[in-house]
């Protein structure tokens, strides 16, 4: 290990006790293989620069080039840094979180390791997504070309980024006084906007992104309104198994547990989903733009925004009903979650300054049927008879709107 100076190796030492009780406490199996993992860490003054690092990119976790793929970490440390303490800070948990999300596939995956090409990166693979097999590497996805190539495109890599940030953020959070003492906690982080969490006003390229990581979570959720920071305050994990109304078990979250143990999984379930093989990396492609266009500062059109929203919100209400078909949910159990999941996506739309006319065809978008309508024409006709049929005429006028080709609603 090389710390530059003696407060890099504390905050490096902190923030790993920090990300390690994500697991819960005494977790010996992640300790062992982050132990079994890392080769070295290095850090270095402010005025520092390499292909890997520098005041622009102040961390990198990568993969050593050779057979034993071990990781190294790099970080931009405290002494002389233009950063504030508690942008520092973030940084450091950001890339031992992503040291921590190899590990993890090791200790919780249980698909089947391999090598790939001259770099001998570890990944997990799984069966084949459309024609092609895709392959689970530190949180994102690539796909495999033959004959022992990978594809230089990488899918995820948007989501990965910023629930890893969410995850430096989390870690933090969940065991800081001064935090609880102004009423912040984990489930504040996950659930809430950015404004109410983020005191010490750290900035990030990725989170402006954060709110359709949030809404993702929301939308993945086997809990109705999970409490987060009392799962951790017991020794419990985040990334563990609960049981349901129905007793089924499953993860808490899905979409928490895949970004951290299993990235493949969460494709697998959303294509379950959607019907349709391929249908997460296409929504993958759209976050990846959205994240790096917010990182570089560069324009980012609402309407890229507002698609991933609506495709998370016709996810979310469609897994709801298949699991309640599945035995897995009890339709009030399902319920309760799609109401958490509006709750989550209301607070989206207001973050990203959505007007209130498009929230009121958002909140509509993929529930609004023929019977609905008729059903709401019958009340209203009781309440209102002289001002109804205009409203009627309305509501069918949505009903084709939100029916049209959903390409249309991107563009």
């Amino acid at each position: 290990m090389g710390f530059y100076c003696k407060e890099d190796q504390l905050q490096f030492e902190k923030s790993y006790v920090e990300i390690l009780n994500l697991f819960g406490k005494g977790n010996k199996s992640i300790i062992t293989a982050f132990n079994n993992r890392l080769k070295e860490v290095n850090t270095y003054p402010g005025e520092y620069s390499d292909s890997d690092v520098n005041s622009v990119t102040p961390g990198k976790t990568g993969y050593e080039n050779n057979p034993n793929s071990r990781i190294y970490i790099k970080l931009i440390g405290f002494d002389r840094s233009t950063c504030s303490k508690a942008q520092t800070q973030h940084y450091f948990s950001h890339e031992i979180s992503h040291a921590f999300s190899v590990a993890a596939q090791d200790v919780f995956s249980t698909r089947h390791r391999a090598g790939i090409g001259n770099y001998n990166i570890p990944y997990f693979y799984t069966t084949r997504i459309g024609n092609s097999e895709y392959l689970g590497i530190s949180g994102s996805i690539y796909k495999k070309l033959q004959p022992n190539e990978i594809e230089n495109v990488i899918y995820g890599g948007g989501f990965c980024e910023v629930m890893t940030d969410l995850f430096a953020v989390t870690s933090k959070v969940a065991s800081s006084p001064d935090m609880k003492n102004q009423g912040i906690t984990v489930d504040t982080v996950l659930k809430k906007p950015n404004k109410e969490w983020n005191k010490e006003r750290i900035t990030s390229g990725y989170f402006a992104s954060m709110p359709l990581a949030r809404l993702a979570i929301a939308a993945f959720s086997n809990y109705p309104n999970p409490q987060y920071q009392y799962i951790l305050n017991t020794g419990g994990s985040i990334f563990s198994t609960m049981r349901t109304d129905t007793n089924a078990e499953v993860h808490i979250n899905d979409f928490i547990y895949g970004s951290m143990c299993d990235p493949l999984y969460i494709a697998e379930e959303y294509d379950k989903i959607a019907g349709q093989p391929g249908a997460y990396f296409k929504l993958c492609q759209l976050m990846d733009k959205i994240v790096d266009d917010y990182a570089y500062k560069k324009p980012v059109d609402n309407k890229d925004i507002q698609f991933v929203i609506q495709q998370l919100s016709k996810f979310a209400k469609l897994r709801t009903m298949i699991k309640v078909q599945e035995g897995v949910f009890t339709q009030e159990y399902a319920d309760k979650i799609y109401e958490e999941f509006e709750k989550v996506k209301s607070d989206v739309e207001r973050e990203y300054g959505f007007s209130d006319k498009y929230k009121q065809i958002s909140n509509q978008n993929f529930q609004i049927t023929p019977t609905v309508i008729a059903e709401t024409s019958k009340n209203a006709i009781k309440e209102n008879p002289g001002i109804v049929a205009e409203k009627v005429k309305k509501s069918h006028n949505i009903f084709k709107l939100l029916n049209r080709n959903k390409d249309d609603m991107r563009r």
